[in-house]
């Protein structure tokens, strides 16, 4: 498949308002398939996705980060992933690719591989290994906004070692094409970045049971959530 550069629905300088309008549902995390030979498996790939365009399972697909294995690819196998997602989507649905890295240039690599394939949205995960305080973790998330168009996601998971603080969201909220976080950590944690961050960006939850709750009391219409979130 050749690589089509595709024009984005929206620029850098409206990036939030876009998503506030159009970044809600369920979406779906999938996983990466591979053959017994260690390859990607393309079809495979392709028929999970279609399964869950065609049963109107989900309203976006979000790939590329945990539940692909992100850590144990190539970057080719990433940016071939990412492409294959996108090309079956084909408009149907949204698509979200984390192109997050622990070296900066590959992340804005893999981001500008993104935009160029057709993704509608980055997602970038807290750094792992190389950021020691709240400065150098700033200026990773930083530098990769001021080198990307689409609008990112902040990944908030403890799974990297580093637990962004509300506080810290609170800064992040201000980068130009920063519009959503999604928040692992527990509902006070997530609460309070609602509190701080909420007029700004989108915040979601991705805890099952944290689901109905936020969007009742809190309003919350975005549930980023595992491989199969419409079996709740």
């Amino acid at each position: 498949m050749s690589l089509v550069h595709m024009s984005r629905r929206y620029s850098r300088s409206n990036a939030k308002s876009y998503a506030r309008a159009n970044l809600r549902g369920v979406w779906g995390a999938i996983p990466y398939p591979f053959t017994s030979d260690d390859e990607l498996d393309e079809q495979g790939l392709r028929r999970n996705i279609r399964y869950c365009i065609d049963n109107k399972l989900l309203d976006g697909i979000y790939c590329g980060h945990f539940m692909s294995e992100f850590w144990a690819l190539t970057t080719e196998e990433r940016k071939r992933a990412a492409e294959i997602v996108v090309d079956e989507c084909k408009g149907s649905i949204p698509v979200m690719v984390h192109t997050g890295h622990t070296s900066v240039k590959e992340s804005v690599e893999l981001s500008h591989h993104a935009e160029r394939s057709g993704a509608d949205y980055l997602a970038i995960g807290n750094p792992y290994f190389m950021a020691y305080d709240d400065g150098q973790i700033y200026d990773y998330f930083r530098s990769i906004s001021e080198r990307t168009e689409l609008g990112i996601l902040i990944t908030n998971t403890g799974y990297t070692g580093i637990v962004l603080a509300p506080e810290m969201i609170n800064r992040l909220a201000d980068l130009e094409n920063v519009v959503a976080v999604k928040n692992s950590p527990g509902m006070s944690h997530t609460l309070e970045t609602l509190r701080l961050v909420g007029d700004r960006i989108i915040v979601s939850n991705p805890a099952e049971r944290n689901w109905f709750p936020l969007m009742v009391e809190s309003g919350c219409r975005l549930y980023m959530s595992s491989a199969a979130p419409f079996t709740l």
